[in-house]
């Protein structure tokens, strides 16, 4: 198995790209009205950019795309989709990281489409530099040969290049 290099971001970490996110959005002058997370990955970072940006309407919205640790399906599908009347909002949409870039195309895509807000604007923690998708923030832009592992997905990660290695030993 080609060796996977992996960087543990800290909940250190994480603290200091909530304040240096919720910075450049404060003083983007940008204030939404609704926040929404694409889930899993966005789950923790939108409850804490809610926090620092006294945000209160949340929502949720879980597309799929990665089957295993940087194995992608060909497609980006919505699963849940947001219900709530967005329309004339601003809206934020937030997750961990624009790894592809699909992801968050498809989503800005389907909330505009059919949510109508007024402007949605996005932001992740980090991001691929080859990335096809360049949120409007983010804390981090990292080189793509290197796997960043989120406190949130460790189990994830630890199971998926375990059974790489068992495959890989087969």
């Amino acid at each position: 198995m080609a060796e996977i290099k992996v960087r543990k971001v800290s909940w250190q970490e994480i603290d200091s790209f909530i304040d240096t996110l919720s910075r450049s959005i404060a003083s983007s002058g940008y204030k939404p009205d609704a926040l929404i997370s694409l889930v899993r990955g966005g789950l923790i970072p939108a409850g804490l950019l809610s926090d620092k940006l006294d945000v209160k309407r949340v929502y949720a919205m879980q597309t799929e795309h990665y089957t295993g640790l940087g194995e992608a399906s060909k497609e980006v599908i919505v699963i849940y989709d947001v219900s709530a009347n967005l329309e004339g909002k601003k809206v934020l949409l937030i997750d961990d990281i624009s790894d592809a870039g699909d992801t968050f195309i498809l989503a800005k895509e389907h909330v505009s489409k059919h949510n109508m807000p007024q402007e949605i604007r996005t932001v992740a923690l980090q991001v691929y530099e080859n990335s096809k998708f360049r949120p409007d923030y983010y804390a981090e832009e990292k080189p793509k040969d290197i796997w960043i592992s989120y406190p949130w997905s460790r189990e994830e990660d630890i199971k998926a290049l375990e059974k790489m290695k068992r495959n890989d030993d087969l």
